[in-house]
């Protein structure tokens, strides 16, 4: 009976110390596993599958470098690279539309790149050829993106910096109702000057016209003698006011005036220039604008999909 006791626990035993065994060899297998899991590793795999043509596997494991942004990859070469071969990878799984848009993100970053046999596919070489010729003709070509973005800023600089060249005319000096003020650029001065002598001049030609309306003969009733003496001295006062507000109008325009000055351009044609401007492409830039791809992938288990966004 005791040796039975003893021969079951030594099964026990052994069968403990082979689940910790198993166990301690699963524990060092993810660790190890988890340590080669790098982008630069990832990425290495991703090309020996390219060779071995499996684009599934490619596509898997190159949009996990890419996808949600920012990628993983830190390098621009390695980024180009990667967007070119998940690019010819959806190519050759028959989904031209992700294609398209993974070679123009290659693009974007490197417009060298080419593709051609027998290291690619020749279907595969010549939609890229396409693409990129079509790339080029919708965004230019680096050098010209780039002078075009080197002349709009020479050009920004020049606004920022440009004066205008204004003449005046000086027979504008003598024209009363601040004409001469608003010439100089004294717009408060105009505005006034112009306000005034209006003021007083309409004043005194208005008490005048009332008067010769009233006395058509110029026989004032004896009645009213004295009120047409007042106001008869009210139109020769405002009238003298006004005149003399002319003549100082003048003698301000007069002073102030300068044949020729240098002012800054306007705000609103410096924004309409700037506008235009603005048009020009500048360098390429990746594109930051959200996306919803259905990307194929690849398990233990089969093939399936993934909805992924990109920013």
């Amino acid at each position: 009976m005791s040796s039975a006791v003893v021969v079951s626990g030594t099964r026990a035993l052994s069968t403990i110390a082979l689940i910790a065994t198993v166990m301690f060899a699963a524990v060092v297998a993810a660790t190890e596993k988890k340590a080669d899991a790098t982008p630069e590793n990832d990425f290495a795999a991703a090309k020996e599958n390219f060779r071995a043509g499996q684009f599934a596997q490619v596509i898997n494991l190159i949009s996990g470098l890419l996808y949600p942004p920012p990628a993983k990859l830190k390098t621009e070469n390695d980024l180009a690279e990667a967007h070119l071969l998940l690019g010819v990878a959806y190519f050759q799984v028959g989904n031209q539309s992700a294609a398209a848009d993974q070679f123009e993100e290659a693009l974007l970053l490197d417009f060298t790149l080419t593709i051609e046999p027998p290291l690619f596919s020749s279907e595969a070489s010549d939609f890229f050829a396409r693409e990129k010729t079509q790339f080029e003709k919708e965004r230019g070509t680096e050098e010209e993106l780039a002078r075009k973005a080197a002349e709009a800023a020479r050009l920004r600089l020049i606004l920022d910096n440009m004066l205008i060249s204004e003449r005046r005319l000086f027979y504008a000096n003598f024209i009363p109702f601040g004409v001469g003020q608003f010439q100089n650029g004294h717009r408060g001065k105009g505005i006034l000057f112009l306000a005034s002598e209006v003021a007083f001049v309409g004043a005194s030609a208005g008490i005048f016209t009332y008067q010769l309306l009233r006395y058509p003969n110029g026989k004032v009733p004896a009645q009213e003698v004295s009120q047409a003496r007042t106001m008869q001295v009210l139109q020769v006062t405002s009238g003298v006011i006004g005149i003399g507000l002319m003549i100082a109008g003048i003698l301000d325009a007069w002073y102030y005036y300068k044949p020729e000055v240098l002012r800054k351009p306007s705000k609103e044609l410096l924004k309409q220039y700037k506008d235009l401007l603005d048009q020009i492409p500048g360098p390429r830039k990746r594109r930051t604008s959200q996306r919803f791809r259905l990307l194929p992938t690849t398990s233990a288990n089969g093939v399936g999909a993934a909805l992924l966004m990109e920013f």
